[in-house]
């Protein structure tokens, strides 16, 4: 999360009105709902540009500034408030200040989008299509709920965007991870790439996208020490355990690693879930598919 710069909101201010750009006079009247609205909206990111919206008080529509506009410190009380009011629910996660563009003051609000969509303003969900706002529709509401699901998901099995193959340890991967879960003959006859490999067993998103997930970042790849167990629930279910420690990355067995009463509590959570990993005393446990 970083503010912009001085040259990027100058940019944004000089633009036409768009589903990341709000320009408003003053907070009087009730511009104190729209802005909210534009808050609310900023934060679900229907058009999902992963990217924060900007509110400018003291602009007029053009981007122009409204002469004799002052920055007050109540105004910019009023704008905080708009994250702890509790009409925005989730609460959005937003930055207000007094910045200095074009030779005139704004009150800006920054507003990053919501891990957690949809959000809502007073139970409403508000979004924006260019440089209109509105409630959203079915559709809408169904497509927030399915990225607010897909965030959701355990942090082990969540790509690593900024993560590339060169952080794993393909010796490792090849010569210990992969003859633990399929027979050596099957590998041998086996004539997929090293990229089709990581794809198959959830290291990366895609062959084509070689995104690495979390619970296989090169900490996790080099220091893993593997340990079969067998738990009855409904079926035999294959659960693997790993060290994920950088300071012992020995090969001793990894319930030594796990004090007696945690190594149930693991196993326990795995049953129950059956594609979890549980992250406890540097341990993973993970239920493999």
């Amino acid at each position: 999360m970083k503010p912009f710069a001085d040259a990027e909101l100058e940019a944004l201010l000089a633009e036409l009105e768009s589903d990341r750009v709000e320009r408003k006079q003053s907070l009087r009247g009730d511009a104190t709902t729209t802005v909210r609205e534009a808050v609310c909206a900023f934060a679900n990111d229907m058009p999902g540009h992963g990217a924060p919206g900007v509110v400018f008080i003291g602009a007029r529509d053009d981007g122009s500034p409204l002469a004799g506009f002052e920055v007050t410190d109540q105004l910019l009380r009023q704008l905080a408030d708009i994250k702890t009011d509790g009409n925005i629910a989730p609460p959005p996660t937003l930055l207000v200040e007094k910045r200095h563009l074009a030779g005139a003051d704004f009150a800006v609000v920054t507003v990053w989008p919501c891990d957690t969509p949809p959000a809502r303003y007073k139970g409403r969900i508000h979004v924006r299509w260019g440089p209109r706002r509105g409630l959203a529709s079915a559709q809408d509401e169904r497509i927030l709920n399915e990225r607010r699901r897909h965030r959701d998901r355990p942090y082990d099995i969540q790509p690593l965007g900024d993560a590339t193959l060169d952080e794993m340890d393909r010796l490792r991967f090849e010569q210990e991870y992969l003859p633990s879960l399929v027979a050596r003959d099957v590998l041998a006859a086996n004539d997929r790439s090293i990229e089709q490999k990581l794809a198959v067993t959830k290291m990366v998103v895609s062959d084509a996208e070689p995104v690495t997930f979390a619970a296989c970042d090169s900490v996790t790849c080099v220091a893993e020490s593997t340990v079969r167990m067998y738990v009855s629930w409904l079926m035999p279910v294959p659960v693997t355990m790993y060290v994920v420690s950088s300071d012992d990355v020995s090969d001793r067995p990894v319930t030594t690693a796990l004090p007696s009463v945690v190594a149930p509590v693991c196993v326990l959570y795995c049953v129950v879930k059956r594609y979890s990993v549980f992250n406890a005393c540097h341990g993973y446990c993970r239920a493999n598919s």
